[in-house]
């Protein structure tokens, strides 16, 4: 599973921005304390060394890009990529290609990005990636869109409003209860995505008699496959993704389905009590998996270890 990076022009700070005063680092600063695996860029070359050196050999599943931007194009450091400039970066831009994993996603959170897609569908196509962005105002330190318009997603071929979340009266207890491909599954042996995983495999589990993680056996392995809405948890810059109804470890309140999730909600993980950032709708998937685990129903997911009910 690829990491969530973060990159980040801190010059946007100098002057007035979002009408409020700014002072050089502040914004950076505020980010690096809510995620990891934040870069600063100064230009296009800067950004892809200082996200190359930051993945210490891992692969990228989400990129977010924070600067400045208008219909016209997207700023990055002291560069504007436009349609007419955009031949002069795409070779630097393309030294990021490798490292991204199969599925993943570059939001652009500049101003305005969402309106040029013939942009989106060129950057699209250098990183082999889905583009993601909004038309509207973009504000960075609440990482939202001011737009009421959907976000925008673009591959190399076509681009697509994204689907609004599914409607929260759904009775999710009739529909399957599980995990996208590539979530992380803790086992003796190290970190597993659950696609993987077969029955009588070792995982972790938590046991909430002792309140301690131990060593389970995988009684089986359920794989629904159809058009399931899923839900992206974010907790220190990882990312889980789940579909609705799946229930969650929160401190001192009962299991708690992922509908019901909201920032700032302590989830219970193997190292502790961590604080949800954001819950977005992260799109459709073909096929979710769940786990069923002997003698615990428990089982530990992410690179955090959220501990969670098998259903």
């Amino acid at each position: 599973m690829g990491l969530a990076v973060t990159a980040i022009d801190d010059r946007t700070e100098d002057g007035a921005w979002y009408f409020i005063p700014r002072y050089t680092g502040p914004m950076a600063a505020f980010t690096r304390s809510r995620e990891s695996n934040v870069v600063t860029m100064t230009s296009v070359q800067t950004m892809v060394d200082n996200v190359i050196a930051v993945l210490d050999g891992n692969s990228i599943s989400w990129l977010n890009i924070l600067d400045h931007g208008n219909p016209n194009g997207i700023q990055i450091g002291d560069q504007w990529i436009t349609a007419g400039t955009l031949p002069h970066y795409s070779a630097e831009l393309g030294r990021l290609t490798p490292y991204f994993s199969a599925g993943a996603t570059v939001h652009l959170q500049h101003c305005e990005s969402g309106q040029n897609r013939s942009l989106m569908r060129a950057l699209a196509g250098i990183w082999n990636v889905t583009v993601r962005a909004g038309t509207g105002l973009h504000n960075s330190v609440l990482r939202v869109n001011y737009s009421l318009e959907p976000y925008v997603l673009c591959n190399a071929d076509r681009c697509w409003d994204e689907p609004p979340p599914p409607p929260t009266e759904v009775d999710w207890s009739r529909k399957a209860c599980c995990f996208a491909a590539g979530t992380s599954i803790h086992t003796p042996q190290g970190f597993k995505a659950i696609e993987t995983l077969e029955e009588g495999d070792s995982i972790l589990a938590w046991n909430p008699q002792r309140h301690t993680v131990e060593p389970a056996r995988l009684e089986k392995k359920d794989v629904h496959a159809g058009r399931f809405p899923v839900t992206r948890l974010e907790t220190m810059g990882k990312f889980v993704s789940a579909t609705d109804g799946h229930r969650f470890a929160v401190d001192r309140m009962p299991w708690t389905p992922t509908e019901k999730l909201s920032a700032k909600t302590p989830l219970c993980s193997r190292g502790g009590v961590i604080s949800l950032d954001a819950r977005t709708f992260a799109g459709y998937v073909d096929k979710v998996y769940n786990l069923v685990v002997e003698g615990f129903d428990t089982f530990l997911v992410g690179d955090h270890g959220l501990i969670v009910r098998d259903h």
